[in-house]
């Protein structure tokens, strides 16, 4: 009987254990915030859908939470995140001016202690590597990058008598051809030679910057970044040339040509020259101008005292408060996975920053080519702890420049004053 008793015991003690669980979901689960800018819809779906749920499926019990930040807003966003005691574990931001500003101020991590031992760091470009850097530590990681070589329309070469296999590699040949390839209807240009766009960061990444830099000048800042470099006697002769290829020369219009699809105008037809993004150029062009797509033609940014162009692209960070350090450099290091980082930068219609790409066929295009080789010439916003207090300023400035509201040497002299008392108050 008692035998019996001891049985029925155990059977009702192992029911009432088997209902109650040892520890619970909540306690068990890592929830990993990340702030992304993507605004891409392939970009999305494959952080969506591919990224982050094979990341979950290798790491049980990591939960992935997305924040998606509005990269025109995204540093007031982050700001009252870090006041509120909510910015996300991880967050991307531009190169080279987001790991000065937020290293600076220590809401992000230093790397050093993850990265030192890494052996993927190697894959990356050099120059993709230094953009992460602040003060010789590691604060970030680069995703991809926005490199702007010169393209061009072969087809539109062959109409204006010129030869498609060599376009300009110096400023007065682009003059000359610009001259040439400007098409018009009576007076109204109907597309221009050259694309010189006039408003926002576009008047800059896409315009002048490239002239200034070609001309000697280090950047927006010098380089002990305690003063502005855009008001030297190299800098103002760069954006003059800029300025005078619309205004003297007339090679595009105020505006620019109007175009019937969303995308950059060498693509649209509108332009048959312009410096623009390599990814999106290349994937729009499939996108929108498949037939033409072997009139798509590319070369290195022009020289004058030497080759440059403008590299942008995004960078991973982690916040300095996070709770799960460990996890979320276990998520950055997966991301940076030549095979995930290339799929990454090609649905957000960027390069990759990684050398060894070729094993992806889609590098065997000679355009890829070009546009990767272009990075070596690449020059990026300055790592400043104060972009986010001059940025907007120079996109003022150029505005003023380009759209006539002020001389060009007054807006010019007039911004530099104002950043360099900023820059001095440090």
């Amino acid at each position: 009987m008692k035998k019996k008793l001891f049985i029925v015991g155990l059977l009702i003690c192992s029911v009432v254990l088997s209902s109650i669980p040892l520890f619970t979901a909540n306690a068990e689960e890592t929830r990993l915030t990340i702030g992304i800018w993507a605004t891409n819809p392939e970009t999305r779906e494959y952080l969506q859908k591919e990224l982050f749920p094979n990341f979950e499926k290798q790491n049980p019990g990591v939960k992935i939470e997305i924040q998606w930040l509005d990269v025109n807003k995204i540093n007031e966003q982050l700001l009252a995140g870090f006041a509120a005691g909510t910015a996300p574990d991880l967050f991307q931001g531009g190169i080279s001016s987001f790991p000065a500003l937020y290293g600076s101020q220590g809401k992000i991590m230093n790397l050093d202690k993850f990265t030192n031992s890494w052996k993927d760091k190697r894959n990356f470009f050099d120059s993709a590597w230094r953009t992460g850097i602040y003060k010789g530590h590691v604060y970030g990681i680069p995703l991809s990058f926005d490199v702007r070589p010169l393209w061009y329309r072969k087809d539109f070469f062959k109409e204006a008598g010129l030869n498609p296999n060599s376009p300009p590699q110096t400023w007065d040949q682009l003059l000359r051809m610009a001259t040439k390839l400007t098409k018009k209807e009576g007076n109204k240009v109907v597309r221009s030679g050259f694309w010189v766009p006039t408003t926002s960061f576009d008047s800059i990444q896409s315009g002048w910057f490239h002239f200034i830099v070609q001309n000697g000048a280090p950047g927006l800042l010098n380089e002990d970044l305690k003063s502005v470099a855009f008001d030297s006697p190299e800098a103002i002769e760069g954006i003059k040339f800029y300025y005078d290829l619309l205004w003297k020369y007339n090679v595009d219009v105020l505006g620019g040509v109007p175009t019937a699809i969303p995308t950059v105008p060498v693509v649209a037809g509108t332009s048959a020259m312009a410096y623009a993004g390599s990814g999106q150029t290349i994937l729009d062009m499939k996108k929108y101008m498949s037939s033409k797509y072997e009139d798509l033609g590319v070369t290195l940014p022009l020289k004058k005292k030497k080759r440059a162009a403008f590299l942008g692209g995004t960078i991973l960070m982690m916040n300095s408060q996070t709770k799960y350090p460990d996890v979320a450099w276990k998520l950055m290091a997966y991301w940076a996975k030549p095979e995930n980082i290339i799929k990454y930068a090609l649905a957000d219609n960027q390069l990759p920053p990684v050398k060894n790409v070729g094993n992806n066929p889609t590098f065997n295009d000679p355009r890829y080519k070009v546009a990767l080789d272009t990075v070596r010439y690449g020059v990026p916003w300055p790592p400043s702890a104060h972009h986010g207090e001059y940025r907007m300023k120079i996109v003022a400035m150029s505005e003023a420049i380009m759209q006539n509201i002020k001389p060009l040497e007054q807006a010019i002299k007039e911004t530099a004053s104002e950043i360099n008392a900023v820059l001095d108050g440090n």
